[in-house]
């Protein structure tokens, strides 16, 4: 429970001003107002850590258990990460290949992700169900950035996905950066979490768009799982059908069919 807690505090604090301020200005803000978070190091590790490469981290988790929303009305969206390379030069920069799908229309996107800043925990353990120990665990945090995806201009019902992001990492004791599902077993377990809007080429028009593995950012009434993600049931007839009769077999083979090939 902590682990989604602290992320959620960070993660929000990051998107409540406007694009142009860096999330660690933020955190720097709220610093000077006497809202630190000790949970944390004072210090961005950004320039130590940013060597690493992070792509791992964006394509660990099963499709089925990435959630996301787009709109008002929450209607499902799917989000299929296929490709993550990281440059060279700048380090901080990861090239995306990916796929988006709204009701049965597939959509094929290309982006970035530009880390922004990266902090570091004080303690390492936190929650009840962790699956390593400290020993085995030599650093732990979270990866902060933006994203900026483009859908294939040349088909209908396409646009521009742009937000910012929080990924939780470990690095284990033999120097080897892995994907933060040492207390995935928790309740209200999260990570990955992507927010921020869609906006169409066509009509210009935006839309909130978020989503995450095993929960979705800022889901509002929306999810009203306790210990897993369960999406609100009047909000059940924009895509999420298969989560009415959970669990069952017909939801099995729907949530894990391939989609995006």
């Amino acid at each position: 429970m902590r682990f989604y807690l602290v992320l959620i505090f960070f993660f929000s604090s990051f998107l409540t001003s406007a694009q142009t301020k860096t999330q660690w200005a933020i955190w720097k803000e709220r610093e000077a107002n006497g809202e630190t978070d000790t949970s944390f190091y004072k210090n961005d590790f950004k320039d130590k850590y940013c060597q690493y490469n992070f792509s791992s981290i964006w394509t660990h988790t099963e499709n089925f258990s990435v959630f996301g929303f787009i709109g008002n009305n929450y209607q499902r969206l799917q989000i299929k990460f296929i490709s993550v390379i990281k440059d060279s030069e700048p380090p901080d920069t990861y090239f995306i290949i990916g796929k988006s799908m709204v009701k049965d229309t597939v959509r094929s996107f290309k982006g970035e992700i530009v880390i922004s800043n990266i902090r570091c925990y004080r303690d390492f353990r936190y929650g009840d169900a962790q699956k390593y120990t400290k020993a085995e665990i030599a650093k732990r945090g979270v990866v902060f950035g933006d994203y900026y995806f483009n859908e294939d201009s040349t088909q209908t019902k396409t646009g521009l996905f742009k937000g910012s992001f929080a990924s939780c990492w470990i690095i284990d004791n033999h120097g080897i950066l892995k994907y933060d599902d040492d207390n995935d077993q928790s309740d209200e377990s999260c990570n990955n979490q992507f927010a921020g809007t869609w906006q169409s080429y066509k009509s210009q028009t935006k839309e909130t768009c978020n989503w995450g593995d095993y929960r979705i950012p800022f889901s509002g009434e929306f999810d009203c799982g306790s210990g897993d993600f369960s999406p609100n049931i009047k909000y059940l007839k924009y895509g999420w059908e298969s989560f009415e009769d959970s669990p069952s077999l017909k939801r099995a083979q729907q949530e894990t069919k391939i989609w995006w090939k």
